[in-house]
């Protein structure tokens, strides 16, 4: 579609430059918002069953056949985000683990993501909101937000994966207020009602 190309011919891009270094990037979810995005869900890096190569499905998608997707669909569901106009992306957009089981991301991987993402945030001129969830996908994103993305507001909660919320419900309920304030200040910022003087 018109609103993806942009966004597909810089995955394009950023895959021929990590290409020596056999990093598995996947696809955005053709369901999400493209350049029209508003809201950014901004996570740490993609699980094995989006990377390919490790025969996932090779998408970011909430569709996937993981815990941590079926947990965001839900989210998705119940906060009234629309799906047609948002964007997940991950700080460090490559699958890290090996074949048996995904690790946590490094310092430096979070310092290459973090310039990678402003590049992406130069294709989103709609962007009004990104959702940081956990803690890696919080210090990248603050990393960018030093570099005057003024236009956007930031709200941070958990990351949806089974690890930080089993046993913790009042963490689920965050994530879901975070959401639903996310399209609330989505609504408001393309409101035509809004006065004109207001930024």
């Amino acid at each position: 579609m018109p609103h993806h190309v942009p966004l597909q011919a810089h995955l394009q891009d950023l895959r021929a430059r990590v290409a020596p270094r056999g990093l598995d990037i996947p696809e955005l979810d053709p369901a999400g918002g493209g350049v029209n995005s508003r809201i950014l869900c901004l996570l740490e890096a993609p699980g094995p069953q989006a990377a390919q190569s490790r025969g996932g499905s090779g998408f970011i998608s909430m569709d996937n056949d993981d815990h941590t997707a079926h947990t965001m669909f839900q989210l998705i569901a119940d906060s009234g985000v629309r799906r047609e106009q948002l964007l997940l992306w991950n700080i460090v957009p490559w699958y890290v683990g090996d074949d048996h089981r995904i690790r946590g991301v490094k310092q430096g991987e979070i310092q290459e993501g973090a310039d990678l993402l402003a590049e992406l945030i130069e294709l989103l001129p709609e962007l009004a909101v990104v959702v940081t969830l956990g803690r890696a996908a919080a210090s990248g994103w603050a990393r960018v937000k030093g570099r005057a993305v003024s236009r956007t507001v930031t709200l941070n909660s958990w990351h949806p994966s089974g690890q930080a919320l089993n046993g913790h419900p009042e963490r689920y309920e965050h994530l879901l207020m975070t959401l639903r304030l996310a399209q609330q200040i989505s609504e408001y910022r393309q409101s035509p009602f809004r006065p004109s003087w207001s930024s």
